[in-house]
């Protein structure tokens, strides 16, 4: 687990609070951070709601997540 340090002074009250409860659900084992529903680029559900990706799968995606702009050599 990595330790999150900050936030910084200029992040919104409700990021923070967002950011927080989620490192605290990954330390109680109530949620991954590769908890589905997780989309790529074309909005294709690669990891569906209430799953959690494998890291096999991790390791060998070959995409980008939604929101990420580029492309992936081949």
């Amino acid at each position: 687990m990595v330790k999150l340090f900050g936030p910084a002074e200029d992040v919104p009250a409700d990021a923070a609070a967002a950011v927080k409860a989620a490192q605290d659900a990954f330390i109680a084992g109530t949620a991954a951070p590769f908890d589905g529903p997780i989309l790529d680029q074309a909005g294709k559900t690669q990891v569906a709601q209430g799953a959690t990706a494998p890291m096999d799968a991790l390791m060998s995606m070959q995409y980008f997540v939604k929101g990420v702009q580029g492309t992936i050599a081949k």
